[in-house]
Order: structure tokens, then C-alpha cells, then sequence
């Protein structure tokens, strides 16, 4: 039976290629059993999701910079 850190490392290279149908199945299967590893399935694939909307939000952003008001409270707060 596949443990923790195998899995881990699996649910890992899921994400960037497609694993060979006897790793699947024990992941699969490692899944069912650890709540533990199921989660941090779940967690990591949440966020590769969220990095990807984040990068879509930046590229649409046309207005990125700060209000003149907003530069000097900082100049203000680094000078102290």
C-alpha cells in the first residue's frame, strides 16, 4: 500500500502530467482511505486555481498604480 508521502508526491505530479494508470489507481485508492491526503488534494488543486484566477486579474488590471496621496504616506512612513 502507497503511504503518505508517496501519495503527496503523486497528487503533486497529477497536476502537471498525466500519471500511468497503476499510479492512479493506488492514489485512487490511498485517497479513499487518508482524509489526510484527500485534503491536501483538495488544498492544492484549490490553489493552483486560485493562482491562475490571481494571474488572469493581474493581466486585466489596466490601473496598477498608487495615488500620489497614497506614495507619500509611504515615502512618510519609510522616513520614520
Amino acid at each position: 500500500m502507497m503511504n503518505c508521502k508517496e501519495a503527496t508526491d503523486l497528487v503533486s505530479q497529477n497536476l502537471d502530467r498525466q500519471l500511468g494508470l497503476g499510479q492512479r489507481i493506488a492514489l485512487r485508492l490511498h485517497l479513499l482511505m487518508c482524509h489526510y491526503c484527500r485534503n491536501y488534494a483538495h488544498h492544492l488543486a484549490f490553489l493552483r486555481r486560485a493562482a491562475a484566477n490571481l494571474e488572469d486579474h493581474i493581466e486585466n488590471q489596466t490601473n496598477l498604480s498608487l495615488s500620489e496621496e497614497s506614495k507619500a504616506k509611504i515615502k512618510q512612513s519609510l522616513n520614520n
